[in-house]
């Protein structure tokens, strides 16, 4: 039988020969966004913020890690996204308690993803997230979906202090489905849409931002809150099929999506 042995790396120093312990590994190249997640992570699994403790606010973190604001909210998305830290309307960013489930985000590339298989995800599971968030979503919770909305609709809290931008809405109503798995997703799939920013033409012009967010969302709110899973379903269908008409993504199905409402 022949046996290949691997022969233990070496180096020659001074004319001797040295053994090395381990072998080189390939340095690894990071984002500065990776870095900045890296170092708050860093932070919480040492113990210096400890479950339930409140993170430094948000201008306070770009100052020490001298960061622009795009890059810590990507940043914080993604320890969200794992269930690192959550944020707390209005009162900002705390440490999680360790969950029992956890769900890292997909791994896959952005450039692997195509934008139609994107958004065909965000059809469906935002219909789904938006039927069961009419129906286990608290009084309190309705209440503060609504809330948000209205202050997103009068300027008074700006997409610069929500975690997902523009999408913040979408994040808490998949929040107060409270279903921890599909949540999950969602979350990866909203962050999946930060590589695309030419998607968000809504940012383009105020009469574009009524059509694909104030009027949509807003709808979309209502249904919930009056605990309409059958209309909050349709209104988010009818929402992502809308917009990806509007920008040229190509459907690959023919079959009606929309339900009847048989009450």
């Amino acid at each position: 039988m022949l046996v290949l042995l691997r022969a233990e790396p070496q180096f020659r120093e001074r004319g001797k020969t040295m053994a090395v312990d381990r072998e080189f590994s390939k340095v690894k190249h990071i984002t500065v966004t990776e870095q900045v997640s890296e170092q708050i992570h860093e932070m919480i699994t040492s113990g210096r913020f400890k479950p339930g403790d409140k993170l430094p606010s948000q201008k306070e973190l770009e100052a020490m890690m001298g960061v622009s604001r795009p890059t810590l909210r990507e940043a914080v998305s993604r320890l969200i996204t794992l269930g690192i830290i959550e944020a707390r309307q209005g009162k900002g960013y705390y440490v999680q308690e360790p969950m029992d489930i956890s769900i890292a985000p997909m791994q896959i590339s952005a450039e692997a993803l195509q934008k139609r298989d994107l958004f065909e995800a965000r059809l469906f599971l935002e219909a789904v997230l938006g039927q069961l968030a009419a129906v286990f979503a608290s009084k309190e919770e309705l209440e503060d979906l609504q809330r948000t909305q209205q202050r997103l609709d009068s300027g008074d809290l700006t997409f610069d202090d929500c975690a997902y931008g523009e999408n913040h809405i979408h994040a808490l109503i998949a929040k107060y489905a409270h279903n921890e798995f599909l949540s999950q997703f969602e979350y990866s799939i909203l962050d999946h849409l930060q590589e695309y920013p030419d998607l968000f033409v809504s940012k383009k012009s105020t009469v574009l931002e009524k059509k694909y967010g104030t009027v949509p969302h807003n709808r979309i709110v209502d249904a919930i809150c009056r605990r309409d899973p059958t209309a909050a379903y349709n209104e988010s269908l009818q929402h992502i099929l809308t917009y990806s008409d509007d920008i040229g993504l190509q459907k690959r199905y023919s079959f009606a999506l929309l339900r009847e409402n048989n009450a």
